[in-house]
């Protein structure tokens, strides 16, 4: 078994994600897999590796552990933790909700669980608490295409150049046939991500609507003309976005390259994709708590009638290219201001993640 460890420092995505950027402003143009052996004397064991039931074989409890899945012969990776009180095999992973985090551009599977995972690192307490799996997929590498390696980013389905061009959405179906045949309730799976890891959990939740519980992404927008399509059924959204988040804003601005909608746009198509009603149910403020953040939060959620699906909007006025968070920094050094913007600190943004993931609300 293969035990899970850190892949890259804090500073590597920032630098890279400044490149795309520049990019995107400068353009005129429009390791094998690893479970532990079961009991040869018991053909259905559910840890032994050939076993068809369980493909994802044994999971260390309170470890993230690296597995793999082949998906149309190439082998694709990702992270898994199972929550330190899941003791045994029988118990691990039955019955028990799992969260996809997806990763951003020129990240990989390993951020979330490490320091450079900023906001991310909170749902590993929310896992020992609430009794949760985390899953972490790797993307595909930025330059090479390649599903083995760090720089690592998402097929969003968009013409930017921070979008991956591999088969993602093949490898997070085949993903969820393993969680599924490994004892996840089926209907308790939910993503999230932050920048390119928010914007593929859109089209996660277009392309697999059915086998999605509700996602949530933080510094996020849809793009121009994707080629996703409209969810075949509602799924429950929650959209973090910040009103001066520099990335979002060069990425809108810079043409035909990166085509995006804005926020507002991004928050209408899910409304009307999930049955809402336009106005929200509820709306207000945040409270302040952190008023040197230079931040506030407002809160819309919108409603509709059985079979719709909600959708929550956090506008994070005057935040930044981060997941809100009060006890989780990252890149917050003034020097990056320009860059990312200001996280706001007035929300633990993977918690808000999981109350609306659990309530609707």
């Amino acid at each position: 078994m293969t035990t899970h460890t850190v892949r890259s420092g804090p500073l590597g995505p920032v630098f890279a994600l400044l490149a795309a950027l520049l990019l995107a402003a400068c353009s005129s143009g429009g390791g094998g897999s690893d479970p532990v052996a079961g009991d040869p004397n018991d053909p259905g064991n559910p840890t032994d590796p050939s076993d068809p039931s369980d493909p994802i074989g044994e999971v260390d409890s309170g470890v993230p552990t690296e597995k793999t899945l082949t998906v149309d012969g190439e082998e694709r990776s990702f992270v898994i933790y199972a929550p330190s009180s899941t003791d045994n095999k029988s118990r691990k992973l039955a019955g028990l909700p799992a969260v996809i985090i997806f990763h951003g551009t020129t990240q990989n599977s390993d951020t979330p669980f490490s320091e450079s995972g900023g906001a991310n690192q909170e749902w590993l307490e929310i896992a020992e608490e609430e009794g949760v799996v985390l899953v972490a997929p790797n993307g595909s590498n930025l330059v090479t295409g390649s599903p083995d390696g760090d720089m690592q980013t998402w097929n969003n389905c968009g013409a930017s150049p921070i979008s991956g061009q591999g088969d993602d959405i093949a490898f997070v179906d085949a993903l969820l046939d393993a969680l599924v045949a490994a004892g996840i309730d089926d209907q308790r799976i939910y993503t999230t991500g932050g920048s390119n890891g928010g914007k593929f959990s859109y089209r996660v939740a277009i392309e697999l609507s059915s086998r999605i519980a509700g996602i949530a992404a933080f510094s996020a927008t849809l793009e121009v003309g994707a080629e996703c399509g409209t969810p075949e059924t509602p799924v429950p959204t929650m959209i973090v976005n910040g009103t001066l988040d520099p990335v979002l804003m060069a990425s809108e601005l810079s043409g035909t390259l990166t085509p995006q909608t804005g926020t507002e746009d991004t928050v209408a198509f899910w409304v009307q994709a999930n049955g809402a009603n336009p106005t929200p149910a509820q709306a207000g403020d945040l409270p302040d708590t952190n008023p040197d953040d230079g931040s506030t939060i407002t809160r819309m959620l919108y409603t509709g009638q059985a079979g719709s699906a909600p959708v929550l909007w956090y506008q994070v006025n005057g935040g930044g290219h981060y997941i809100p968070s009060q006890d989780h920094d990252f890149a917050t050094a003034s020097v990056f201001i320009p860059v990312f913007g200001r996280q706001n600190r007035d929300v633990e943004g993977a918690r808000e993640a999981w109350a609306f993931f659990t309530t609707g609300q």
